[in-house]
């Protein structure tokens, strides 16, 4: 429709989603290590601060070492499908979380969310509903080798 000028633009816009993607989740991985860990449910090394640099050494390093374990465990598609399982799944749960920690507390700091509980309960549905119905093969597929 557009031509190859038009395919050149939409790499181009690709690369950049892509690349500002990676970039986001460069930088959010070891922060949220270096959180856990000072809250103590991570191992303990991560939250360091390194001296010099005043940045969180140890959970870059551990960011780096897992993101290297995932590009060289397999294919382009086993890594979609692994990361995007773990995303809707974890995305999920945590907006699930909201439902329980707003029916517990009665504190006046509680959260308020338009929608609540409905576009919650949607969200969870619909992540729910994006799930292959065979999810236990979609947990195994990264690690067995198959396509």
């Amino acid at each position: 429709m557009l031509g190859s000028s038009g395919a050149y633009i939409f790499d181009a816009v690709a690369i950049v989603i892509g690349l500002s993607s990676l970039s986001a989740m460069t930088l959010a991985g070891p922060c949220v290590y270096f959180a856990m860990a000072r809250d103590g449910v991570f191992f303990s090394a991560a939250g360091h601060v390194h001296e010099s640099y005043r940045t969180p050494a140890v959970a870059i390093g551990a960011q780096a070492c897992w993101s290297a374990l995932l590009v060289l465990s397999g294919t382009v598609v086993q890594l979609l499908t692994y990361t995007g399982f773990t995303v809707i799944l974890f995305s999920g749960l945590a907006v699930l979380s909201l439902c329980f920690v707003h029916g517990r507390t009665t504190d006046v700091g509680t959260f308020r969310a338009w929608g609540f509980p409905w576009a919650p309960a949607m969200f969870c549905l619909s992540a729910l509903a994006s799930w292959p119905t065979r999810s236990s093969q979609r947990l195994e597929l990264p690690f067995s080798g198959w396509q």
